[in-house]
């Protein structure tokens, strides 16, 4: 388990971003994510931009 990269909570809101309706169009790949980040218990970078970055697109939409 990675006790510096904030897995547990990164990984509750993948779980809360896809139950969200406004994040079905990336839910393949925030459930991938997800999965990933739950076997690991690890989250890097690059997938922490790409949750962020799926993010910004729905503010960006509302």
């Amino acid at each position: 388990m990675c006790e510096n990269c904030g897995w547990e909570e990164q990984l509750e809101e993948l779980n809360d971003l896809c139950a969200d309706n406004d994040y079905e169009w990336a839910n393949d790949t925030l459930s991938g994510i997800a999965e990933w980040v739950e076997e690991k218990e690890h989250i890097t970078a690059n997938q922490a931009d790409a949750i962020d970055n799926i993010k910004a697109a729905v503010e960006g939409r509302r």
